[in-house]
């Protein structure tokens, strides 16, 4: 998410935004500072809330199975608070962004549409974004408008953004899914 913002922010000075995103920026770029500050200190304070939910966990009985996801929930970000660990993660996370906006630079040049890596990482942030709140299983339909939305920023036509989103969706889900099912059947048998 951290590096969803910081894209984001890169980006925003490139392009014509909507009067409403627009018209929304100290209060976007306000939100995003209050979320990284939340975040930061969730992971300042990560220590300090998992003694807390042992202690609850011993005391009510009742909420057990709650407070045991949760606690399992804050120790998955434990990784984030190792030196050792956060260099891979960085870069892992670097590695997978790149990636992914590669892939949308590359489907732009493939449909002859304007390319820039400006755009290329706008597509990026306004997909990841959007898909960051649970939609429809695969995010079926909520992808493919939500790169229509992006690229109508950059003047390209719904018709083209929609090619544009049903390909690119295609491209990053089901290939690696044709991939993966073979390998589970194997795994698992």
């Amino acid at each position: 998410m951290m590096i969803l913002g910081v894209l984001f922010a890169l980006v925003l000075p490139y392009f014509v935004l909507p009067p409403w995103v627009a018209a929304s920026k100290p209060s976007i770029f306000a939100i995003s500072l209050v979320a990284l500050a939340l975040w930061l200190g969730m992971l300042w304070l990560l220590p300090w809330g998992q003694r807390l939910l042992a202690r609850w966990q011993q005391r009510w009985s009742h909420g057990a199975w709650l407070l045991g996801v949760l606690s399992r929930i804050l120790a998955g970000f434990e990784a984030l608070r190792s030196r050792q660990r956060l260099g891979h993660i960085v870069v892992w996370t670097l590695f997978a962004w790149a990636g992914s906006i590669g892939a949308s630079w590359l489907m732009l040049r493939a449909l002859d549409l304007p390319t820039s890596l400006a755009l290329a990482i706008l597509v990026n942030v306004v997909i990841q974004g959007g898909l960051s709140v649970p939609v429809a299983p695969a995010g079926i339909g909520v992808f493919e408008w939500l790169a229509i939305l992006a690229l109508s920023i950059a003047g390209i036509s719904p018709e083209q953004g929609l090619a544009f989103g049903l390909l690119l969706h295609a491209a990053v889900l089901f290939f690696p899914v044709l991939v993966g099912i073979p390998w589970l059947l194997t795994r698992f048998r």
